[in-house]
Order: structure tokens, then C-alpha cells, then sequence
């Protein structure tokens, strides 16, 4: 994934090298602030995938709608984002289904206890990589929201911090 993210750089400095900079648009921002929703992004995805290996893959699927809410509630907290009355009847929606699902999990693997814990913490690791990814998003905005930053550009830092951070965590859990 990281890999996929680096790349849009050398699709933005093809860009650049083909288009410019149009009127000087973009803002100078410091690369280290993109580090912070990378870091997010690790955990989010890592997590997410470990969740995947302890429960149905439907149910993992299902269960990641969750990031609305979570997102909803963080930019609540973090932004200032207000929330009209249509958008807490969609999200208290989505908690009621969501809900639903995870129940029906776990109560369908109650008839072996082994795969009802598995089905547990599947459940509860995907809601711990929600919240990093709902983090990864809230974090984004306001670190980089006052800038005006090529979305290439965005997307290629973290790509690259990604990386930069995996070379040295593969190794060591290696």
C-alpha cells in the first residue's frame, strides 16, 4: 500500500516537470507533518489487517462502517465539525447495523468458544483501527488544512513515511 502511495511522487514530479507550478498555488509545508497521519495510517491498516485474520471476512467488511461514525465524532471533538440532525440519524443508522452484525458474529460462533473469542477480538481490533483511521483523517485536516498542497504530493509523503517507517519495523518484529 505504502509502495502505491510513494509512486504518486514520481507521478507528481512528472507532473510538475510537465505542467509547472501554475501561478505558484501550492504552499511550502514541512514533510514531517505528513509523518503524523502516516503513523496513523500504519497502525489503522496494520491492525485492520490482523482484525481480518480473526474474523469473517463479511463481517470484517461490514464492520468497517464503522469509520463514518467514528470520523463523525472525532471531527465533532478535534474540529469543531457540527452535526445537523440528518447526520445523527444516518450515523446512529449505521451504529444500529453495524451493531447487528457484529452481534449476530458473535452470537453464530457461540457454538464453538474458541471462534467466539477469535470473533471478539477481530471485532474489537477492527474498532481500535477504526478509531487510527478515523485519527488518520481527523489529523490530516488539521495539520495540513490551511494548506494548499497538491494531492499527489499529500498522498506520496505518506507513501513514502510509510515506507520509511516499515524498513524499520519489518525488520524488527522480524
Amino acid at each position: 500500500m505504502f509502495l502505491g502511495e510513494l509512486f504518486c511522487l514520481v507521478l507528481f514530479a512528472f507532473k510538475r516537470a510537465l505542467f509547472g507550478n501554475p501561478n505558484g498555488q501550492e504552499d511550502k509545508v514541512n514533510p514531517l507533518l505528513i509523518a503524523v497521519p502516516a503513523m496513523f495510517d500504519i497502525c489503522g491498516s496494520s491492525l485492520m489487517f490482523i482484525a481480518l485474520t480473526l474474523c469473517a471476512a463479511s463481517v470484517y467488511q461490514m464492520m468497517r462502517g464503522t469509520i463514518v461514525v467514528i470520523t463523525a465524532f472525532l471531527a465533532l471533538v478535534f474540529l469543531g465539525r457540527k452535526q445537523y440532525a440528518h447526520h445523527w440519524i444516518s450515523l446512529f443508522t449505521i451504529v444500529l447495523g453495524v451493531f447487528f452484525v457484529g452481534f449476530v458474529s458473535i452470537m453464530a460462533s457461540r457454538s464453538m468458544p474458541s471462534a467466539e473469542a477469535t470473533s471478539v477480538t477481530g471485532i474489537l481490533l477492527l474498532l481500535l483501527a477504526q478509531c487510527f483511521t478515523g485519527g488518520q483523517m481527523v489529523a490530516e485536516e488539521k495539520i495540513l488544512g490551511g494548506y494548499s498542497l497538491d494531492p499527489l504530493f499529500v498522498v506520496g509523503m505518506e507513501g513514502f513515511w510509510g515506507c520509511l517507517i516499515f524498513a524499520f519495523l519489518l525488520p524488527a518484529f522480524q
